[in-house]
């Protein structure tokens, strides 16, 4: 297990370098020892590497029509959440995922966000790398964390089977973890299991009215049944409707 680092605030100001973000040309050993800050935790970073050199062998981003964004997405994030097995308030010292992003794996961010993409900029570039950790569309590996961590469920006989399910399209996943549920696992898995294989605008409809109905309920006071079956019904009124 190895020992997990967090980036310091003025490496993070050096990461602002073209030939960085775009240009592959990494920091090395030196710089990463002169920016980093030791924590106290520990995760299996060898087993995360062979994941994510396997995806990059396998999987071309660029590639629409084999779904590749969503195929290495799917592929990667049940391992880096059960390899970094730590708490979600640990998770939120965002300094560790910076880490990760710009020392430990940035080949894997720039298979993972080409820099030549269409519509790539520096700062879209640069928030892969640095984003916080607020912002589910940010950090490459935060953003795949989270989204495991919301959607793992130990009860099921593939604990991670809403991870890849919710990772299917960009559509779902991004829709879902830009409302302002996302923060609720129970809210999170009731779409997954509700939405996944509908339509976008099937997606969009239900998790627009999710946002604002729940808004007014305790969800404290709601089983995970409850909330299944109220997600189901949205959708059903909005599918047979249309």
């Amino acid at each position: 297990m190895a020992r997990l680092y967090e980036l310091t605030v003025n490496g993070r100001k050096d990461v602002d370098d073209e030939s960085f973000l775009f240009g592959g040309e990494d920091y090395d050993e030196e710089w990463a020892r002169r920016h980093r800050k030791e924590t106290e935790l520990r995760a299996d970073l060898d087993r995360v590497e062979e994941k994510l050199e396997e995806a990059m062998d396998k999987y071309d981003p660029e590639d629409e029509e084999t779904e590749g964004i969503e195929k290495i997405d799917q592929f990667v994030a049940p391992t880096i959440h059960d390899a970094i097995n730590i708490t979600p308030r640990e998770a939120a010292r965002e300094g560790i995922w910076h880490y990760l992003a710009v020392v430990e794996f940035p080949e894997f961010v720039r298979h993972r966000w080409p820099p030549d993409a269409t519509q790539r900029t520096r700062q879209s570039m640069k928030e892969k790398f640095l984003g916080r950790h607020r912002d589910v569309y940010s950090n490459a590996f935060h953003r795949l964390w989270w989204i495991a961590e919301l959607t793992h469920n130990s009860n099921l006989d593939d604990e991670y089977r809403r991870t890849v399910e919710a990772l299917e399209t960009q559509r779902l996943a991004n829709t879902i973890f830009d409302r302002d549920f996302h923060r609720s696992p129970e809210v999170v898995q009731a779409c997954v299991e509700a939405l996944a294989g509908e339509s976008n605008d099937v997606i969009e409809q239900v998790t627009y009215r999710i946002n604002h109905g729940f808004s007014a309920v305790s969800l404290e006071a709601m089983s995970q049944t409850e909330i299944q079956d109220r997600v189901e019904t949205i959708r059903d009124e909005i599918v047979y409707r249309d």
